[in-house]
């Protein structure tokens, strides 16, 4: 099972990819110089990699991402 997470500076988000992008279109129609990331996470792992960046020019898929760790998204988690 996987679960994604959208994030930028201190604020992220955990749900279905759907609901990540339009989260993400949504804080790019208030500030849109931001860049959002999106990771893919699977239960019990500590790490997730970047899949996807979301910015005012469009999506962009990226291949061999960095990782993060899960517990810093949880960190960021809001209820927006």
């Amino acid at each position: 099972m996987f679960c994604f997470y959208a994030f930028h500076n201190k604020i992220a988000v955990c749900s279905s990819m759907n609901d990540c992008l339009n989260w993400a279109n949504r804080q790019l129609s208030h500030t849109p110089h931001l860049v959002i990331k999106i990771v893919k996470v699977r239960a019990k792992e500590k790490e997730a990699r970047i899949i996807l960046e979301v910015s005012k020019d469009g999506y962009r898929k990226i291949c061999g991402g960095r990782k993060i760790y899960v517990s810093d998204l949880r960190k960021k988690l809001t209820n927006a």
